[in-house]
């Protein structure tokens, strides 16, 4: 085969694409596919160094096979071999036209060779984390490829560009991430020998992404950087992860304290933001494997995580734990672990504030920490005078905790937990005359419109006025149902439901009946349907205020009715609203005296 009448040199960092560029200008071919068509060469296939176009352009020109495969960048499939080393196609900028101006600027006024033939394309100004040219310290340009032009037709390319004083050529000096790629390509030491260890795309990306999080935070938006700014988090970014694992676990650290400063999910999401889902993928393949892994390690020594959580990856140990978790996973109650903790001198002044899931320490301090009693859920059941759906209700209201029973599924109390319950109970005065309508949690529940749970908290928090018949355990709590209902709809309820009056009042259907249309409670009673009656709130509570049932006054006596018909008979109170006008007696608060 014949070789060309011109030929050009290679420069040692220029590449293939460039070089039959140059030499199509050289020709006076205004753009290479032509001329390379003409040699029986694809220029496409050239520009992705296909071995059989690199053999026959190099036995055109005269150069080095060896020489002509180091200047082309290879690609296969969704990956790129460019110098030496391996990246994903999408690392590089294959797709527009980059160039430093003031080298262009320079070449280009060089005497010999034909226009066109002088300025050569750099091969390291295809990979996008280079933004400035290290010689002249100025921001490459990248400008969008001409139409029906080839990328890789760095000469055609030039030809429509004004060179010369005009040419716009923005200072910008080389980052250290710049210079520590520049190095790699051209096989010179580089300053982080962690980061060698890595592909590529994978140490520029994850400088970039570190130094964007340090000076924008976790959810920096990346599609307001310029190729300034990105500059500039590449100088913060080289800064962590030139330190080698060290320095990168250092900044992994920093992150994991938002944990302590807020009640956030321990998730690496909440926690890591962009560069979780720049490490997220789990594959054995994956790219980031050794960060991830690197931050897992450092988050098991910070975070109280263990064996079988999802973090990054199966946790396979653990370092820490929580009150939270050591509750959970070893069966201990929250506040008596607390306790313990406090007793052992684990919790210092410092932690003693903070919620439960942010009081960390090491696993080997619950070797300080007695186990509790306990006790099984019937027997929580009968020293709380509960039915299983009280108990639950307790449960749900975080006002009891469960622990796991021996078991699959089942429930244990602690002794201490059960037993703070039953002296919160033991404390509420006992009812009097002065309460008004006083009823069980359930019925409070039914009349406010909210689970039993959210009304055990109300009253938990002392936000409901509560006491107790003198009954055992949870049997004798009454709460005020009106007092309720008003605190749930925020003030705002003026009127009951015909059910709803009736739960209240503790009455039946007729005798709320009766007492509406004797006109002692006010209210539309005329409709056959409970949900179109309604009585006014005041109405109700004026009433109650001044009427008391058998049925409550045997509440208050602490007494059977049968029982309490005998004292009000012999104390000779009469009824002031007789059975057989409302079908049960209600007596005037006032006049009772027992």
């Amino acid at each position: 085969m014949r070789r060309l009448s011109i030929s050009l040199p290679l420069h040692s960092d220029e590449s293939v694409a460039s070089h039959c560029s140059r030499l199509a200008a050289a020709h006076d071919f205004p753009t290479a596919p032509p001329f390379t068509w003409h040699l029986g060469i694809s220029f496409e296939k050239l520009c992705n160094g296909s071995d059989p176009e690199i053999e026959r352009y190099s036995n055109l020109t005269g150069l080095e096979g060896d020489d002509l495969k180091r200047a082309a960048i290879r690609v296969t499939g969704d990956k790129a071999c460019i110098a030496g080393e391996w990246t994903s196609k999408q690392f590089l900028a294959p797709t527009s036209h980059r160039f430093c101006p003031a080298c262009l600027v320079a070449e280009e006024a060089l005497p010999p060779g034909r226009k066109g033939s002088r300025a050569y394309f750099r091969l390291h100004w295809c990979v996008s984390s280079i933004r400035s040219c290290e010689t002249h310290d100025c921001a490459l340009s990248d400008v969008a490829v001409p139409q029906r032009r080839h990328p890789g037709d760095f000469s055609a390319n030039n030809r429509d560009l004004v060179l010369g004083p005009k040419m716009n050529i923005v200072p910008s000096p080389a980052s250290p991430l710049d210079r520590y790629v520049l190095a790699r390509l051209h096989k010179r030491p580089t300053a982080a020998k962690w980061l060698d260890a890595m592909p590529l795309d994978v140490a520029c990306r994850l400088t970039e992404t570190v130094g964007a999080i340090v000076r924008h935070g976790i959810w920096f938006d990346p599609k307001e950087f310029d190729e300034v700014e990105w500059s500039k988090c590449a100088v913060e970014g080289f800064a962590v992860s030139a330190q080698g694992p060290e320095g990168f676990s250092h900044f992994i650290r920093g992150l994991t304290r938002v944990f302590y400063r807020s009640a956030i999910h321990i998730g690496p999401r909440a926690l890591f933001g962009r560069l979780f889902e720049l490490v997220k993928d789990t594959s054995q393949q994956a790219p980031y494997t050794p960060i991830r892994q690197l931050i897992q390690t450092v988050a098991i020594e910070e975070l109280p995580i263990g064996p079988g959580q999802e973090f990054l990856g199966i946790v396979r140990e653990r370092k820490l734990h929580s009150i939270t978790s050591a509750s959970f996973g070893l069966g201990l109650g929250r506040v008596d672990l607390r306790n313990a903790l406090r007793a052992a001198e684990v919790i210092t002044p410092q932690t003693e504030n903070l919620p439960d899931h942010q009081v960390v320490f090491p696993v080997d301090a619950l070797d300080r920490v007695r186990p509790s009693a306990r006790c099984s859920m019937k027997e929580a059941m009968r020293h709380l005078n509960t039915t299983s759906s009280e108990l639950n209700a307790l449960l749900r209201a975080n006002l009891l905790f469960a622990v796991p029973g021996k078991r699959f599924g089942s429930k244990q109390f602690l002794n201490s937990n059960v037993e703070r319950a039953l002296n919160w109970l033991q404390a509420l005065p006992v009812i009097g005359l002065d309460d008004g309508l006083m009823t069980s949690p359930t019925v409070a529940a039914f009349v406010s419109d909210r689970s039993p749970a959210t009304v055990m908290k109300l009253v938990f928090r002392g936000q409901v006025h509560a006491a107790t018949t003198g009954e055992m355990g949870f049997a004798g709590l009454v709460l005020d149902a009106i007092g309720c209902a008003r605190l749930c709809s925020d003030g705002r309820l003026a009127e009951l439901s015909f059910a709803k009056a009736r739960a209240a009042l503790q009455v039946s259907a007729l005798t709320l009946e009766a007492l509406v249309r004797e006109g002692f409670i006010a209210g539309n009673v005329r409709s056959g349907r409970d949900t179109e009656r309604t009585i006014p709130l005041d109405s109700l509570i004026r009433f109650a205020g001044t009427y008391v049932s058998g049925y409550q006054l045997a509440s208050v006596l602490r007494s059977t009715r049968p029982h309490m018909a005998a004292q009000i008979a012999t104390s000779g109170i009469p009824p002031a609203i007789p059975m057989s006008v409302v079908h049960t007696n209600f007596y005037q608060r006032s006049q009772i005296t027992l």
